[in-house]
């Protein structure tokens, strides 16, 4: 690997975990894995015979070495000093257990040996490549490659995926895909069967991951009451920076048309989507005036999104969906989707996990 190929990865990784660490700022500690919270520093250990290990720390003290190894072996590493019970300095070795793919990639799980004992080093992670430029998949920009994963992990939470342990990115986001695959199987099949009116109404409530996909469970407060004048089907709480700080979400049938079916005033709202769109205004003007009620539950309330939902979007002629479109661009605090919107969306979160695989 060329002195551009190393400094290029060492650019990458270190853009990389900037971001994560921007991240943690703002995101609950909870809602990421545990490598991802305790990750402070990276090293990078380039090694004379051609290969390069760069590692994620935990902590901040220590020490760039190089050191000699083959494919396999077991090599003195000088990186750190253990001693055995009677407080006698042991040996200690890096153990490279080495498996090459098509792509020429290596990945080791090392482990220090001292006696009968194993240390974990405090680095946790050791990526090994063969003497090569960076794969392509290196050659995207590093701050949204992180903010992919961070979502991953936060869909994977969320799912209730229970693979905390483990931090191979691509083995997570392929879990996350095949729920996410299941979900929308399930909510499309609740979509062709219009006997299952008020299930569908239900599915979207339990899986509100439909209007909002990062948001985790304990952040969706169901039928919240807006003082005793209304009430809304739930509201989500949102702990990443965004427009708003809360989203207010009403759900109205999906057999309801948006727009008349009388013959000349096809682009006209039915007289119930325009009291349903009416009364996200209302809320807003209830919300502006009570902000301190709000504050009582929610200490960050700032500035709040409504959503509808209603209606199939699949027998929408052309001109009508143009129709929706203009209504939702009207105004940034409000936007209306129907059932097949909130289908296409998560399809399309689908389709995003899937193009953010990498090798390295």
């Amino acid at each position: 690997m060329t002195s551009e190929g190393v400094d290029y990865i060492k650019n990458y990784f270190s853009q990389y975990w900037n971001r994560v660490q921007e991240a943690l700022s703002f995101i609950p500690p909870e809602y990421l894995p545990e490598f991802m919270k305790i990750t402070r520093k990276l090293v990078i250990y380039e090694c004379v015979d051609g290969y390069l290990t760069f590692m994620y720390s935990d902590t901040s003290d220590v020490s760039e070495s190089s050191y000699q190894t083959t494919r396999r072996v077991q090599d003195v590493f000088n990186g750190q000093v253990f001693y055995d019970e009677q407080g006698n300095r042991v040996p200690k070795y890096m153990t490279f257990q080495v498996q090459v793919d098509t792509g020429g990639v290596e990945i080791a799980e090392p482990e220090i040996q001292a006696g009968k004992k194993i240390f974990r080093p405090n680095w946790l992670v050791a990526y090994i490549l063969v003497k090569r430029e960076p794969s392509e998949s290196l050659r995207v920009d590093p701050t949204k490659r992180a903010e992919k994963d961070i979502r991953t992990f936060l869909l994977e939470r969320r799912l209730g995926i229970k693979d905390t342990a483990s931090a191979d990115r691509n083995q997570r986001n392929e879990k996350v895909i095949t729920v996410l695959e299941e979900l929308l199987k399930d909510f499309r099949l609740l979509l062709d069967d219009a006997t299952k009116e008020e299930e569908l109404q239900q599915f979207i409530e339990t899986n509100s991951i439909l209007i909002d996909p990062i948001s985790q469970i304990e952040d969706v407060h169901p039928k919240y009451q807006l003082g005793k004048e209304y009430i809304t089907d739930f509201i989500i709480e949102h702990k990443r920076p965004m427009p708003f700080s809360h989203t207010c979400v009403e759900i109205e049938p999906a057999s309801e048309s948006l727009f008349l079916q009388t013959k000349g005033r096809e682009m006209q709202l039915t007289q119930r989507t325009n009291h349903a769109v009416d009364q996200l205004q209302d809320w807003r003007i209830w919300i502006r005036d009570n902000v301190a009620y709000l504050k009582n539950d929610f200490p960050t309330f700032d500035q709040c999104r409504y959503v509808l939902v209603i209606g199939r979007g699949d027998s929408l002629t052309v001109m009508q969906k143009r129709k929706l479109a203009e209504l939702n661009a009207e105004h940034n605090w409000r936007i209306v989707y129907t059932y097949d919107d909130l289908a296409d969306r998560l399809e399309q979160l689908i389709n995003n996990l899937k193009g953010i695989k990498t090798d390295c």
